[in-house]
């Protein structure tokens, strides 16, 4: 028995996206943003965000970071806090993805059928 071999020749394709990202204080003001043409699968990208020079005057600010992207487009969001004295990464969070909706969900019905 013969199996055929995938042909290496031919380029693997991805999808290009258009991405911005974005964050923002406790009241919806946006405090950096950055986008991102030309955005492929296996390339990261970041928003820095310091307190010191970014948020002056302010002692506490509560923050959330966010990314939009045409659907298709699946990322990984993180946000991570560094220490500015000594460089050093406190405190790293991930995300899941939630959008684009499951199909399944959006149109209310559950697995068994019933709301």
């Amino acid at each position: 028995m013969e199996r055929a071999l995938p042909d290496r020749t031919r380029p693997i394709l991805q999808p290009v996206c258009s991405v911005d990202l974005n964050v923002a204080d406790d009241q919806g003001n946006s405090l950096k943003t950055a986008s991102v043409s030309q955005f492929t699968a296996g390339r990261s990208v970041s928003v820095d965000l310091n307190s010191d020079t970014d948020l002056p005057g302010k002692p506490r600010t509560q923050i959330h970071a966010y990314a939009v992207a045409p659907d298709g487009c699946n990322l990984t969001a993180t946000l991570e806090l560094i220490d500015n004295i000594s460089q050093k990464t406190v405190l790293v969070i991930g995300s899941k993805q939630t959008y684009p909706l499951d199909r399944a969900s959006s149109t209310g019905s559950t697995e068994s059928g019933h709301r």
